[in-house]
């Protein structure tokens, strides 16, 4: 189905799902509409599809979709407590896809979508705890993924992800208890920053990325961890070596050679050998 005018439907009640599966139009606005549910798998969009302040109670599935100028979802409420609240796997979007203060009810499923300028989840919450609050495996992202202030119930997955700038957990409460809250296992990014987050309730699994920076306080981390492969250039805040050790010793893999060698060359590229050759005194023993 091809509409060539852009469609508005603002401030709409819908009893009924609204069905755009393989449809093809200029600009999709929803903003502040109440909806069942939106089946769009394949959808193709040539400008914006808004979705801000919307209360859909199902599913939004937009799988497969092209959109040419972004997602827009601040405010939205999405989902019914079962299954994904929103399907953008192998989807393809232009620009941004904005949902900050998103509420979620179900999970996100972001795998391998690609997204040109960043993913927005400021402040986001999304309970989804038996399964995948959030799945971006293999997603690649052209600027930033914020998700400052995100409350996720649920493993977030960034396994595989691609993204050219920073990845934020700046402020956010990550929590799945007995299994898996952060996997980010071959990911590649800029920066991961969990500055003030809260503790991670939860394991965390990082082994095989790649990062320029690492920013977390040590408190941040869970008790158990997997590190093996992670490559970094630095950490911070710099704290002395004897804190930065213990995350080392709570590897699940146990002892692993690698973790300590990375350790040891983020101080020496700035200059500190003292707590360099205390790392390496560590891994001997």
């Amino acid at each position: 189905m091809e509409i060539r005018h852009p469609v508005r439907l603002t401030s709409c009640h819908l009893q009924d799902s609204l069905e755009l599966d393989g449809a093809q139009t200029r600009q999709l606005d929803l903003s502040g509409s109440h909806l069942s549910a939106l089946a769009a798998t394949s959808l193709r969009v040539d400008g914006a599809l808004r979705l801000t302040g919307c209360q859909i109670s199902g599913n939004v599935r937009l799988s497969n979709a092209e959109i040419s100028s972004g997602i827009f979802l601040e405010g939205a409420r999405l989902g019914s407590g079962r299954g994904w609240a929103l399907e953008l796997d192998h989807a393809s979007v232009g620009a941004d896809v904005r949902a900050p203060r998103l509420v979620a009810l179900g999970g996100l499923h972001l795998g391998t979508a690609r997204v040109e300028g960043a993913v927005d989840l400021e402040d986001a919450r999304i309970e989804n705890a038996d399964g995948d609050a959030l799945d971006a495996a293999r997603l690649t992202v052209g600027t930033v993924l914020n998700a400052g202030g995100l409350t996720a119930e649920g493993r977030v997955r960034l396994t595989g992800a691609r993204v050219a700038g920073w990845i934020s957990f700046i402020e956010a409460e990550l929590s799945n208890p007995g299994g898996v809250a952060l996997g980010i296992s071959s990911c590649e990014a800029a920066q991961l920053t969990l500055r003030d987050a809260q503790p991670v309730v939860g394991d965390v699994r990082m082994h095989y990325s790649t990062f320029k920076v690492i920013e977390a306080e040590p408190q941040v981390w869970p008790a158990t961890v997997r590190l093996d492969g992670l490559t970094y250039e630095a950490l911070t805040p710099r704290l002395p070596a004897a804190d930065r050790l213990a995350l080392l010793q709570r590897d699940a893999d146990g002892f692993v050679p690698h973790s300590y060698e990375q350790l040891a060359a983020s101080y020496r590229r700035v200059g500190d050998d003292v707590d360099a050759r205390a790392v390496q005194l560590a891994e001997q023993r």
